[in-house]
């Protein structure tokens, strides 16, 4: 029974450990049976440690949960070190002030808690409950994003690291007294503390991260509308020529008609048949139509071919200026792409909006020169002069369908990026 006892707490802890790494190590999305199979793995090398005997190899099991973040991670590496070495603290932390709690209590010893009595049964179940309560407590802080630069987070993960060679300084004061070590408990509360406010400063340092780049994304709108001044003006001006043009079309076919003569209302026709100047795009969503006729005068400008495939606008899956902003950004950087490719053959851009049922969806492909896409983690990055506004479009675009409850997905293959939208339509 003593062996079923350990090897259930084993798994405990070990699922406290994959809990806390998920909670706040940001982890790609992966199937529940992944993190059923690292319990397993971290129950067994804890397992491992405890048949050594060796109290400051306790720690080595944390490796585990380490390395199964860095794998999934889907921000930086530095932060799922960050909260490992938090998971270090919580463990080393909590096994000094409770054994020295129990043993001001019960007068017990260190040695007297790893043989197999009821003091320990007392020692496992206090400590794990401290477990319970430090690791849900601190894995429901914060919003569990990571956007501080790695020199920051650098700073704080050093920090930590300090405290946690205090905390475990404490620890092997403990273990090697048998006597009641108040000095080491009352350190441990102490490591405990500084470990806590380091938490909230560094929650705060990416709160007020967030702030700052949510004021990029807004500058990077106001200039994304300056830039556009000029294509609005082109817009204007190819509509005025447009009028222009049909006025004449009407006069010439009401002077053919007048004619009457026997070819008269076919030659009428004709001329009033050509529309090739009426090349405005019309979806049902006035604002869009603004933006493809923009980007599509860029495209020409360029010497890139634009295929646009529509469905009725009536109903937008978004806000009109959120859906007016992603699908800007959309176009902005395909068009970025090509125009970074050299000596290119292939210069197209395909967009595609469809619906079907509740779900919008938009596909956009152009061709690319794959050298010259650069990724950090899981964001794109472009070769935007402005350097605040480096990944910011793809940032924003994924913002933008995250908030919306969709789904946004990038690819690189075959010479072209694409772009694939998912969103719920609301009835």
């Amino acid at each position: 029974m003593w062996l079923v006892f350990e090897i259930g707490v084993n798994l405990y802890q070990a699922l406290l450990m994959i809990y806390f790494v998920n909670k706040r190590c940001h982890l790609k999305e992966h199937p529940l049976l992944l993190d059923g199979v690292m319990v397993v793995v971290t129950a067994l090398a804890i397992c491992g440690t405890n048949a050594l005997n060796a109290p400051l190899l306790d720690n080595a099991v944390l490796l585990v949960p380490l390395g199964y973040s860095l794998w999934m991670r889907k921000s930086k590496g530095l932060a799922a070190v960050f909260w490992c070495i938090v998971l270090c603290v919580i463990f080393t932390v909590d096994a000094t002030i409770t054994s020295g709690a129990i043993t001001l209590i019960t007068g017990s010893s260190w040695e007297y808690m790893l043989r197999q009595n009821d003091i320990r049964v007392l020692y496992i179940i206090t400590a794990n409950l401290v477990h319970t309560l430090m690791i849900v407590g601190i894995g429901n802080i914060g919003s569990g994003r990571h956007i501080l630069s790695g020199g920051t987070t650098l700073c704080f993960l050093l920090s930590l690291a300090v405290q946690f060679a205090v905390a475990a300084c404490f620890f092997c004061i403990r273990v090697a007294n048998s006597a009641i070590t108040p000095a080491a408990t009352y350190g441990s509360i102490g490591s405990l503390a500084s470990m806590i406010l380091t938490i909230l400063f560094y929650e705060m340092m990416i709160r007020q991260a967030e702030k700052q780049r949510r004021l990029e994304y807004d500058i990077q709108t106001t200039q994304m509308i300056s830039d556009h001044q000029d294509e609005i003006k082109e817009i204007y001006s190819n509509m005025l020529s447009t009028q222009h043009d049909l006025r004449h079309r009407i006069t010439v076919a009401e002077k053919i008609l007048a004619e009457e003569g026997k070819d008269a209302p076919k030659a009428a026709m004709d001329l009033l048949k050509d529309t090739t100047v009426l090349n405005e795009f019309i979806t049902g969503n006035v604002a869009v139509d603004a933006v493809l006729a923009a980007k599509a005068a860029v495209m020409k400008k360029a010497e890139i071919q634009f295929v646009f495939n529509s469905c009725p606008l009536n109903q937008l899956p978004l806000p009109e200026r959120q859906f007016v902003i992603m699908l800007s950004n959309m176009l902005d950087n395909a068009i970025e792409g090509i125009m970074r490719m050299k000596n290119a053959s292939a210069r197209e851009v395909a967009l595609s909006f469809s619906r079907n049922w509740d779900i919008f969806s938009i596909v956009c492909v152009n061709d690319v020169d794959p050298r010259t896409v650069v990724r950090r983690d899981d964001t794109f990055l472009s070769a935007k002069e402005q350097r605040f506004a480096h990944g910011y479009g793809t940032e924003n675009m994924k913002r933008i369908v995250e908030e919306a409850g969709g789904l946004i997905d990038y690819a690189v293959g075959n010479h072209k990026f694409s772009v694939k939208v998912l969103l719920p339509v609301e009835e």
